[in-house]
Order: structure tokens, then sequence, then C-alpha cells
């Protein structure tokens, strides 16, 4: 077999004319600010594999692997950048500036090579570290699966808890992607649910409340029963009944044993509302990284309140006319319990089933 000049490699690599989507990078995503605007400047790292990027004025980022070959005694490198060389199955082979070496149109640019010479790290997926950083200061550290995630859109609040790794969810109804937290022995979101189902509303009926908090579902939409909570939760997730929530709050100190079945109960709803200023002058620590955020809720009639000041969560206990729900409010360090009618509007979290 002839071999591949190395003049016509570099030419190759300095005429950048290979499409943007022929090639493909390692992560990517977008960042925006808890507004839903781009949010530029933030440094993006894969811990691991010593990677990073910086978002552009469109908050995006990408992260590229870089993989050495050998080619008859030639080494290609690919970047995965737009005019790069492209490594691939089948023959080795050379296109260039839309020709071959013999000067045949055949369009775009490529290398190709066999993919036992590009060996394993570009085919088996690991999990590693990624880091938002912004003024120097990580301000949120999240698991990504490498290689294998890609348009990631973080909403980067500079609240969330730094200290904590969280995994993560991703919906394969809609691609939404999720935080979650482990905190005691169960595997919660640590977002509100977005997912679009019918009877469910952004507050405000804005994009935007949808973007901060996700949505806020009528108990009838959740499509709960006593035999299966998985209602508008992904595949292998459901809305946490009552007892499960009361398992959260004593994972997190509470002694329910100790508190009323309705009403304020415990201390603990500090440690884990945001520290942000979303709250309304009286925001929580988030020690266990469960973000609560103040969303608010929608009433019968199709009103919105508690924007700044309260966070309601349903749960998937209930009867025909009432459901119990979790309530985190501005003006209280406890968490209340109660109940609250169907045709309401509240918030959801979903938790991991257990095998």
């Amino acid at each position: 077999m002839k071999l591949l000049p190395t003049a016509f490699l570099g030419l190759c690599t300095a005429l950048a004319i290979l499409p943007a989507s022929a090639s493909s990078a390692l992560l990517s995503g977008t960042v925006l600010d808890i507004h839903g605007q781009p949010l530029s400047g933030v440094t993006v790292s894969l811990v691991g594999a010593k990677l990073s990027a910086r978002t552009d004025s469109s908050g995006r980022w990408s992260l590229f692997q870089e993989v050495a070959t050998n080619v008859d005694g030639h080494t290609v490198s690919e970047k995965g950048t737009s005019g790069r060389l492209l490594l691939d199955s089948e023959r080795p082979r050379l296109r260039f500036a839309g020709r071959d070496i013999a000067g045949r149109g055949v369009g775009e640019l490529a290398v190709v090579v066999p993919k036992s010479v590009v060996g394993a790290r570009r085919s088996e997926a690991y999990r590693d570290t990624l880091t938002y950083a912004l003024g120097g200061t990580i301000r949120l550290r999240d698991t990504a699966t490498v290689p294998g995630d890609t348009s990631l859109v973080r909403v980067l609040d500079t609240t969330v808890n730094p200290k904590i790794i969280h995994g993560y969810l991703v919906d394969g109804r809609d691609g939404n992607r999720y935080r979650t937290v482990v905190i005691g022995v169960q595997t919660w979101m640590a977002e509100n649910l977005n997912y679009e189902a019918g009877g469910s509303y952004c507050y405000g009926d804005s994009a935007g409340g949808c973007t901060l908090f996700g949505r806020l579902y009528l108990w009838d939409s959740l499509y709960v029963s006593d035999s299966s909570r998985q209602g508008v939760c992904p595949k292998g997730w459901s809305v946490p009944s009552d007892s499960q929530w009361q398992a959260l709050e004593e994972a997190v100190g509470m002694d329910t044993s100790l508190v009323a079945t309705t009403g304020w109960r415990g201390t603990q709803g500090f440690a884990l509302k945001a520290p942000s200023p979303l709250w309304d002058g009286d925001a929580g620590t988030d020690l266990y990284g469960f973000h609560v955020l103040p969303g608010g809720y929608r009433y019968n009639g199709g009103g919105y309140g508690g924007f700044g000041a309260d966070a309601y969560f349903w749960t998937s206990s209930g009867d025909p006319y009432v459901a119990i729900y979790r309530l985190f409010s501005h003006g209280s360090a406890k968490i209340g319990r109660n109940t609250n009618s169907h045709p309401n509007g509240l918030s959801v979290r979903c938790l991991k089933d257990v095998p």
C-alpha cells in the first residue's frame, strides 16, 4: 500500500474544510445562568481526562478527544475539531479539498483507518468528573459518561454546593438531563422534573419558569396509584410516596417519631434548601445537595403564587380528593407536610426505584 505523504496530511489539516457535523466532540454542551440566558467565560473541565474548554458568547463549549494513530509509520492525530483528520473504520485512505490524491472529486476530508488500530479508548465508556468554574472558582461538579454525553444543557446556579459530586439522569423521552444525589440509601433527582405532560405548567405560563423550577403538575396528571408510582417520572424512577419522603427526612436528621404527622416538622428545611438569591431573603445551606428552589405553585383556576417564597412537592400518597405534599418556606427552617386538592399544580422530584 502506498504511504500517505506527510505533506498531504499537513495540507488537509490546514484547509479546515471538513463540515462540523463530520467531527464528533467527546463532550459538548451549553451553560445558562439561572434566568436561562447564555453564560460565557465558564471553564468546563473533564478532571480525569485533563481536558478543558471555555464557553463562548452563546454559552457553548466542546471537549475533544485526541487520538494518536500510527498508519504505515505515519502518526495521524484527531482532535475532533472541524478540518482535522477523521478516524473511522474500513481501509486507510486520504481525502482533501473535496478530492482524493488522484484528483478525483470525493466530497469531504477523511483519513480512515481500521478500528483495531485506534484502540479501545475510543470505544469504551468511562465515568469522569465534570466541573464548571467561573472567576477561578468551581461552581458545579457533575458526572459524565465519556464518550457519550453531548449537547448537555446546564443551568449554572452559583449556589450549588461545590462539595457535592452529583450523578445524573437523562430522560429518554425528551433528552432532559437532571442532577441526582444520594442521601442515605435513596437516590433523588436534585432538580425538579421538567417533563411536558398534560396537566403540567410553567410558572406564570412562561418558559423561563420551567427553566428555573421545572414544571408544576396537577396531581391527577401524575397517573399515580398504589401499585405503580412511576407516573410522569422517567423509566426506573417514580413519584415518591409520603413514607419515602419521610425516609429522606430521617436521613438528614429528623426524628419523625417525635413530630406531628401533619403540619410543620423538624428543623431540617434549611439543610435541603438552596442558598440561592431566588429565595426571598431566607435561603438554606444545601448541605446534602438536594437544592430546593422556591418555584411556587399553580392554584385551581390558573393563577400562580409563592414565587421566591415557597416550594411545594407532591407525594404519590393521596385519595380521590386530596394528596399529601411537602412544603419548604422562606420563613421557616421546618418542612411542611399537609394535604392539597388535586387541581393545584405543585413540583415533582423523582426517586430512583430500588431493584
